[in-house]
Formats: structure tokens, C-alpha cells, sequence
């Protein structure tokens, strides 16, 4: 089943709904649709869901050193829809897209703050 845009706006775009909906629809305007993001941006707005922020955590391959490997590195930060939008979530959008793949192991997505480990610091603010 294919969606059109109108119909992502009108089932996953609502202000009501939980944030994973909306970064489902956001996701699926940018990758499926292939639409611009000023225009998926635009309509964000309208909706009044530009603000809603999701918890994103990956965890990467640690990398060769000398031949040893050193530990997984775990990336952590909030960002909301705009940010996916705009330069500063490009690359939380490019691990979303890819999923775990490649140098990435696991991907996790929440609304709140999960539990940190000590060793897993955000890289970016807290928002």
C-alpha cells in the first residue's frame, strides 16, 4: 500500500498522535516520496509538530587500533522533527535511513531519556 502526501498529513502528521508516528511520516515524505523538505517543513509547521523531539541512540563497531578493537562507541542525542529537517540532524536522518547496517549495530528510538550507561554520552545537547 502506498501512501501520497496528503495522506501522511492527514494520518501521521496530527499533533495528537505519538512522535513516532510523526517521525514515521517525516521519514517516509523524505525517503519514499522523495519531497523536498522545505515543503515537508512547511507543513510541519502547520500542524504544530515541528518541536516534537525524539531520543535517538547508536551504537557504531569500535573502530581497529593498532590491531586491537577498541570499544563500541554508543552516539546519543535529542533532536526534534525540525532538526531531522535541517543541517543539524543529518546524520541521526542518514542513521535512520540506513538502520543498522555497516559500521552501525543497533539503532534505538524513544520519547523519553532511557537509561544511560557511563560509557554512552550524548553528542549532543539534552534537550
Amino acid at each position: 500500500m502506498q501512501f501520497s502526501f496528503e495522506d501522511v498529513h492527514m494520518f501521521l502528521f496530527k499533533p495528537k498522535l505519538n512522535v513516532l508516528l510523526n517521525l514515521v511520516g517525516l521519514h517516509y515524505c523524505i525517503f519514499c516520496l522523495e519531497m523536498p523538505a522545505d515543503r515537508v517543513m512547511d507543513t510541519l509547521v502547520g500542524c504544530n509538530i515541528v518541536e516534537h523531539k525524539v531520543h535517538v541512540k547508536w551504537w557504531k563497531l569500535g573502530r581497529w587500533f593498532h590491531g586491537f578493537r577498541m570499544r563500541d562507541e554508543c552516539c546519543s542525542c535529542w533532536v526534534s522533527l525540525e532538526d531531522l529537517l535541517t543541517g543539524k540532524g543529518e546524520e541521526v536522518l542518514g542513521v535512520l535511513h540506513r538502520g543498522a547496517v555497516h559500521e552501525v549495530f543497533r539503532v534505538e528510538i524513544s520519547i523519553s531519556n532511557p537509561k544511560s550507561t557511563s560509557w554512552c554520552q550524548s553528542t549532543q545537547g539534552e534537550g
